[in-house]
């Protein structure tokens, strides 16, 4: 098999950008796949389920890692650099098991729960190593749901049932709403799901582009969001997604909608005040001061119009803690301004943790290397889930937050995994002796020893 990765095309890009997943026939051998289930199930009945652990568990794993049609997809929808996130998790539907509720992993996993991106920045896959058949209790998911915070009942989205041939692997957009769905089958069903993350913003197309242009096939259902996310993963957010921008008197009347209680029609509403423009920013900060929904369906709208960053700032030094919270958010899709920059950086110690959150994973977007002290600092936040975001901002900075070396090699020891892998990761990407020398420490002294179990313990 060729090593050299297979890139997805405009055709699949464009499906996945609509349906928020795309199946993939990985071709793993066929022995390769039985072993696996094999491995697995003598795992599961001896040990039980090994977590996060998983990968270390079953190293076998790695070759998965390096399947070349895996990693092209990867590469075309997160770009060169992606990383291997440290949340992975075999999911089992052993006979019997029920129905899961539809949920989102950013709102449920303990690693973060505030994960909105439109704009795909992280992905799962759903790697099946057997023929998943109709009574086996089938990951469900509701296809273009990845942009809607709440559930959707809209027969475009009813749930897909994910049948396929053994070795078939999804990838999938990380705000997918999915489940688990019961198993009437006599044998368990395995899913292994990875988590993947990008490290830098898009500057050109990853994937094999011919076309500039979305097509439009399929359907109309949000015409502005589609191409602005198409547009941003060319590396071309500045490019308008709409032809014919909407008539500024419809300002108020846009405005108004953000606060639809259908999802679908208040994101195009934000998305159709995106593409009205600058005219549309004083109404959408004085919507800031709305409820929760309609000031986050503002700052959405603020945060994809060019030269809005002025009017974030000032929103981002408001009185109230959520107003701030938001408008810090929004400036990591805005250029890296510097004013912006320092203005995240004062964030950094703001009182309220989800603007500390924020502040932290919007620098980390944005690549700012002047960040890296202030983002050390916060590797020592009383938040969780603070450290772990400053952690993540630092492993994109990569090298150029080589000053924060000394503050990352405590926090691979933090009571939070999460921030103490992402410490790991910032460290290998910053490299130089003292990172290396301090990772290599840490992981030969917590090694995980593929072959211990309770049955063979030395």
């Amino acid at each position: 098999m060729s090593k050299k990765p297979f890139l997805l095309n405009d055709d699949q890009m464009q499906r996945f950008v609509r349906d928020g997943y795309i199946a993939l026939q990985v071709g793993m051998p066929v022995d390769y796949n039985e072993a696996l289930c094999a491995r697995v199930d003598h795992i599961l009945d001896t040990e039980g389920n090994p977590g996060n652990n998983i990968i270390p568990r079953v190293p076998e794993l790695q070759d998965l890692l390096d399947n070349p049609v895996l990693q092209g997809a990867l590469l075309s929808v997160l770009g060169s650099g992606y990383y291997l996130h440290p949340h992975r998790y075999y999911h089992g539907n052993d006979p019997g098991m029920l129905d899961q509720t539809l949920h989102k992993d950013a709102t449920t996993y303990s690693g973060d729960e505030d994960i909105r991106d439109h704009r795909c920045r992280w992905v799962m896959v759903f790697y099946y190593p057997h023929e998943v058949a109709p009574p086996m209790g089938p990951t469900a998911i509701q296809p273009g749901t990845q942009y809607y915070e709440t559930l959707s009942n809209d027969p475009d989205n009813a749930e897909l049932l994910l049948y396929a041939p053994a070795g078939t692997a999804f990838l999938v957009h990380f705000d997918l709403w999915h489940r688990g769905r019961g198993n009437a089958a006599p044998v368990r069903r395995h899913m292994l799901k990875l988590v993947f993350g990008r490290t830098a913003e898009p500057k050109t197309p990853s994937w094999n582009a011919t076309s500039p242009q979305w097509h439009t096939d399929g359907g109309d259902k949000h015409p502005l969001l589609w191409r602005s996310h198409w547009n941003w993963l060319r590396g071309e957010s500045h490019r308008p997604a709409s032809d014919t921008p909407p008539d500024p008197n419809q300002v108020p009347a846009l405005v108004e909608a953000l606060g639809a209680s259908g999802e679908a029609d208040a994101l195009n509403a934000a998305y159709a005040l995106s593409a009205v423009g600058s005219p549309a920013i004083p109404a959408l900060v004085a919507a800031l001061r709305e409820d929760a929904t309609v000031r986050r369906r503002a700052a959405l709208a603020l945060s994809l119009i060019p030269g809005a960053d002025s009017a974030l700032r000032t929103a981002a030094a408001d009185p109230d803690p959520r107003v701030r919270a938001v408008a810090v958010d929004a400036l990591a899709e805005q250029p890296a301004q510097d004013a912006s920059v320092a203005a995240l950086v004062g964030a950094l110690d703001d009182s309220d943790p989800w603007v500390r959150r924020h502040a932290a994973d919007a620098l980390g977007t944005l690549g700012s290397p002047t960040a890296a002290d202030g983002l050390a600092r916060r590797l020592a936040d009383p938040e969780a889930f603070v450290r772990h975001n400053a952690a993540t901002a630092l492993m994109k900075l990569g090298p150029s937050a080589a000053a924060a070396v000394p503050a990352l090699i405590p926090a691979l020891r933090d009571p939070d995994r999460y921030t103490r892998a992402m410490a790991g990761l910032a460290l290998r990407r910053i490299g130089g002796p003292e990172a290396t020398e301090a990772l290599l420490d840490t992981l030969l002294t917590e090694r995980w020893c593929a072959i211990t179990n309770s049955v063979s313990r030395f």
